[in-house]
């Protein structure tokens, strides 16, 4: 089964090309070894030099190289087209890992749940990861999914005239929700989940000061950027789609709602573009 893996990556911090070797070597080092595709942009010339390096080390690791700055979805935009006739893609952070069997038990539960589907009729959507099958928990991340590429061609499909929402640190919540509610009980996924329960597969990194969501528990500690938190949740909202959170925020601001687009001036966009995706 061909399978790919994607990695969106901007190079900006420090430590953060041994950090991605760290993560290469692991995808390399799997049981069942994916073709691996990253989408990579530089802050300053140094880090485009040190990475010289890595392009060296991983001679099999398909790279495209950007001259600007690009965000998360745009890495991905940019590799998607590359992957279309793949059975299934994975994704990776930069930063993160995967454990050595990672890929064969994608594998295999994406194969034995399209065979499912296919004996059945049902509309096959991949396969997730999640920590406990007896649980209900949060909303995977979109690196906890295995997808056939069809899936993410029409997301960005459906992005059409809205790239420019995608150039956010939280853009990546329009795909997770995307795989979250699209064709809800009507798109099968397979679940699967690892043998020792509470650990999964994919090793999400905790101790990275540089990654957003530390950063953002740092500042939100700093009542100066209390605005900035307020209007980043807000627009977390909206992404999200939830009404809850976007009055409470507005609330907390002593800014009517009718004001929203004041606080999030892409609001209205926002909320367009999402009835878009998950509808």
């Amino acid at each position: 089964m061909k399978t790919a893996i994607l990695v969106p990556s901007h190079i900006y911090y420090s430590d953060q090309l041994t950090r991605l070797d760290t993560c290469l070597e692991s995808l390399c080092s799997q049981t069942v070894v994916p073709d691996i595709f990253i989408s990579i942009s530089f802050a300053n010339d140094t880090y485009k030099r040190e990475f010289s390096t890595l392009l060296r080390k991983y001679p099999t690791v398909k790279f495209k190289l950007s001259a600007q700055q690009k965000f998360q979805m745009e890495h991905l935009s940019i590799l998607t087209p590359l992957v279309s006739d793949y059975d299934m893609v994975m994704f990776c952070d930069d930063d993160d890992t995967y454990l050595p069997m990672r890929v064969e038990k994608f594998i295999e539960a994406f194969e034995n749940t399209k065979e499912h589907c296919d004996k059945t009729g049902l509309q096959f959507g991949g396969v997730k990861e999640v920590q406990d099958a007896n649980k209900v928990d949060a909303p995977p991340e979109y690196w906890a999914y295995g997808i056939p590429p069809s899936l993410l061609i029409e997301f960005f499909h459906r992005v059409k005239g809205y790239e420019d929402l995608m150039c956010h640190k939280f853009a990546d919540m329009y795909l997770r929700n995307y795989l979250r509610l699209i064709g809800i009980g009507s798109i099968i996924f397979g679940t699967f989940v690892p043998d020792i329960a509470g650990v999964t597969m994919y090793q999400y990194t905790l101790d990275n000061p540089n990654s957003i969501c530390t950063r953002q528990k740092i500042n939100g500690k700093n009542t100066s950027n209390a605005n900035t938190i307020i209007r980043d949740t807000i627009t977390l909202g909206l992404v999200c789609d939830r009404d809850d959170i976007v009055k409470k925020q507005m609330m907390l601001a002593s800014v009517p709602l009718s004001r929203l687009n004041e606080v999030v001036p892409d609001a209205d966009r926002i909320k367009h573009l999402i009835n878009i995706l998950y509808k």
